[in-house]
């Protein structure tokens, strides 16, 4: 088969299923206008979303998009992070945190997870993230 038959085929093909999306694209705006009262004059408060952020303090740019909680998931301030030998407290990356926190007036969600060793193996080791155990 030539190479202009074989462009001839799929022009053809692109012109016959194109012609019903173009149709049904054109009356898709009036199934929109349709909605509920409710969705058409209410927006979602901003005060039920929460997000995470990677790397707040340092190159991810504050988000645009308003939201009320931050939780600090994968943030590296769970217990592990904060306590880094027994009795030695590290709080400063949390106090960057807090600040930027504060600055934006958003809650902060801290989840401390990573607990130290306690006499569960070698004492109070961080956690590796990224050991294949602890990888999403």
């Amino acid at each position: 088969m030539n190479i202009a038959r074989c462009l001839g085929f799929a022009l053809t093909a692109v012109i016959a299923t194109g012609s019903p999306l173009v149709a049904w694209s054109i009356s898709v705006p009036e199934a929109a206008d349709q909605r509920p009262d409710i969705l058409r004059r209410q927006a979602i408060p901003s005060d039920l979303f929460g997000m995470h952020i990677h790397e707040a303090a340092g190159v991810t740019p504050w988000p645009t998009v308003p939201f009320a909680s931050w939780r600090l998931h994968d943030a590296y301030v769970g217990w592990s992070y904060l306590e880094p030998e027994k009795g030695r407290w590290d709080f400063s990356k949390l106090d960057r945190y807090v600040a930027l926190a504060q600055e934006h007036q958003v809650e902060i969600l801290l989840p401390l997870q990573f607990p130290p060793g306690l006499g569960l193996g070698p004492p109070y080791r961080r956690v590796d993230l990224q050991h294949p155990q602890h990888r999403c």
